[in-house]
């Protein structure tokens, strides 16, 4: 159940990046984060570097620049 609520969340975020709600995106990568630091996936590993690419854009956003560091983090320790 958390492999599947990290993969379809960091869909929602990426979903909820590209249509420029920010905050609520950064709000459920946040939690997108947490789960990933228990379960190894593939699949969210790719969706999570296009919600990073969408932040790059976002970065003047508080919560966005919030989750960068723990998003890096994640996905440099995952290779």
């Amino acid at each position: 159940a958390l492999r599947a609520r990290a993969r379809y969340g960091a869909r929602l975020a990426l979903a909820l990046a590209a249509d420029g709600e920010a905050q609520e995106a950064a709000l459920v990568a946040g939690q997108v984060i947490e789960a990933c630091a228990q379960v190894d996936s593939a699949t969210v590993r790719v969706d999570l570097r296009a919600l990073a690419r969408e932040f790059n854009r976002m970065m003047s956003v508080r919560e966005v620049a919030a989750v960068r560091d723990p998003l890096s983090d994640l996905l440099g320790s995952a290779r």
